[in-house]
């Protein structure tokens, strides 16, 4: 079942899931303005924005090593506008709408899902409807493993 995936608590619970099902010396997790997921204060205000207590919380509870970024997930090439879809009367990322829709239909399906496969199904969704492609960077070993 498909959860909010703006929830605080939903993203703490990926997170966890990410860092112990795919150990690495380092970790990173990137949260870049989307939604009112990031506190932007020490952006506009010129006071000093205040870290995310869970994602403390997790740092401290796997031993925080420093920056690592296997894979970055991209809802946009650099020429583009990522753009809003409207659920009834929420309007959410499109990318991230159909990147969570992908997921649950194929595990719902027990169908196998790898990295490469979630961002070209998810891409089909969204390029169907906007001027906005999906992209994928990282290491090939980390593109093809399996996620479902």
């Amino acid at each position: 079942m498909c959860r909010n995936a703006g929830g605080p608590a939903v993203t703490e619970d990926f997170l966890a899931w990410g860092i112990e099902t795919y150990p690495a010396e380092r970790v990173c997790a990137v949260l870049g303005n989307h939604g009112n997921g990031i506190d932007e204060k020490g952006a506009r205000g010129g006071s000093r924005a205040r870290p995310h207590r869970p994602l403390g919380r997790m740092r401290k509870a796997f031993g925080h090593k420093g920056p690592y970024v296997p894979l970055l997930l991209e809802a946009r090439q650099e020429d583009e506008l990522a753009c809003e879809y409207a659920d009834g009367t929420v309007a959410q990322g499109a990318f991230s709408f159909f990147l969570a829709q992908t997921v649950c239909s194929f595990a719902a399906g027990k169908r196998p899902l790898t990295v490469s496969r979630l961002i070209a199904e998810t891409a089909k969704q969204v390029e169907a409807r906007y001027k906005q492609t999906p992209r994928l960077e990282g290491p090939k070993s980390r593109r093809s493993q399996r996620l479902v």
